[in-house]
């Protein structure tokens, strides 16, 4: 949770700073940050994937493998950094064009999105580590690093956006840079940390012998399907606020206001989902599996719970937390309705994604990829239908949430129904 909690933290401080300068400041901020996530959550798909392998192997007892899995996964998330980095500087000269229609809109995007880009080279290796002590079960860390990365972005967010203490206002892309210079201190903690705590020393991590191409091949294997899910669903994502920027800026405007609110509750939402993948993994390499059905069940039910807790708010006293990020009464009023609707969607997707997890868990990756591919090529067909071919209210474009989760609980459900998992391997 505390690992979720970093990105809510940046992209919500960056969204409170920005939203006082205006609608156009707001929405590049929304937009970029959406992009930049996109593509983060590659990184991301090599941390599960090195998470879910080490569980595996830490419950057989095999000790040294461990930390050659660390070693090579930590290489791959370098060289998918760098190669991370260049895909965003394409799109922000070239792609962007096509991307937004207004003109004022795309030019603030490019600026924002040439310092944001540069965080790739630390937020990759760093979500592969966060992948690492997840699956050890050791997360102390992740709470120390989200503390790092929110108190920096707070301070340099307050600093670069309006110009104090000296330093000059940059306006949104002082929050580019101050996000990237908080999550380049985190990932600095994060490194020291490794290279000198106990578990450096139990799986020999500085002890480099050769390149294990088998091994490389394997975490791609297991990596590649949970890249390309969490790619689409991202893509997804951004895709829906692309399609609501055709329907006005104010829309748009709302939307990024909801958006940073849903962050919120993202936090217990994944905390709980990545804690299922490493708690299934472990049961699967004892065999047991009935314990991995009733742990789902354990982990869904406080999942829901702590999220209503997180969420309460939107349902109860919606106005005082929207008027936290903009003080346009006309977006406060707009966001209010939608804000009630989808405290619903997020309950839902608290158990949804337990669940969805822990087909992940299981080490059936390729399963999970399609479970998300279908899952989100209805919901774009439904975003496209309401937004472009059929504009609609704010309210009914946001029912799309209900699309989505709805068809990745059917599809999560019948996995463990009437598939072989019991029996799956990796």
């Amino acid at each position: 949770m505390m690992g979720g909690f970093i990105q809510f933290v940046v992209n919500f401080t960056n969204t409170v700073f920005v939203g006082r300068l205006g609608e156009l400041a707001l929405n590049t901020v929304g937009n970029s940050g959406l992009l930049f996530i996109t593509l983060f959550v590659v990184g991301q798909g090599f941390g599960s994937g090195v998470q879910i392998l080490v569980a595996r192997r830490l419950a057989q007892r095999k000790h040294r493998q461990v930390g050659w899995i660390a070693q090579h996964g930590f290489l791959l998330s370098v060289v998918g950094s760098i190669l991370l980095l260049g895909v965003g500087q394409l799109i922000r000269m070239y792609l962007l064009q096509d991307m937004i229609a207004d003109d004022e809109l795309r030019g603030a995007m490019s600026d924002f999105l040439y310092y944001r880009n540069w965080a790739f080279l630390v937020a990759i290796p760093n979500a592969m580590l966060m992948g690492y002590f997840t699956g050890l079960g050791k997360t102390a860390i992740l709470g120390w690093s989200a503390l790092i990365t929110a108190t920096a972005n707070i301070a340099l967010d307050y600093m670069l956006i309006y110009g104090k203490w000296g330093a000059p206002a940059l306006g949104p892309n002082g929050a580019a840079i101050a996000s990237t210079c908080a999550e380049s201190l985190s990932f600095a903690a994060v490194v020291v940390y490794t290279a000198t705590s106990k578990f450096q020393r139990k799986f020999e991590l500085l002890r480099w012998g050769k390149v294990r191409f088998n091994l490389i091949q394997k975490l791609l294997r297991l990596s590649g399907p949970l890249i390309g899910q969490r790619f689409i669903s991202l893509f997804a994502w951004t895709a829906f606020f692309f399609f609501i920027e055709k329907t006005g800026s104010q829309k748009l405007a709302v939307s990024q206001v909801i958006r940073n609110l849903y962050f919120l509750a993202f936090i217990p939402i994944f905390g709980f989902g990545s804690a299922t993948g490493t708690v299934v993994s472990g049961l699967m390499a004892q065999k047991d599996a009935k314990g991995v059905m009733a742990a789902m069940v354990k982990i869904g039910w406080i999942s829901t719970c702590v999220t209503f807790v997180f969420v309460h708010g939107y349902l109860f006293y919606p106005r005082t937390i929207v008027s936290l990020i903009t003080t346009d009464p006309l977006i406060v009023e707009q966001s209010i309705p939608v804000l009630r609707l989808i405290v619903s969607s997020m309950l839902i997707h608290s158990t949804v994604m337990v669940l969805f997890n822990g087909v992940s868990g299981v080490g059936d990756t390729k399963w999970a990829f399609w479970i998300e591919l279908v899952s989100i090529v209805i919901y774009l067909i439904y975003c496209y239908w309401v937004c472009i071919y059929q504009p609609q209210n704010l309210f009914v474009i946001w029912c799309a949430e209900f699309v989505y989760f709805g068809l990745l609980a059917l599809f999560s459900w019948a996995y463990f129904k009437w598939s072989n998992w019991r029996t799956f391997e990796i």
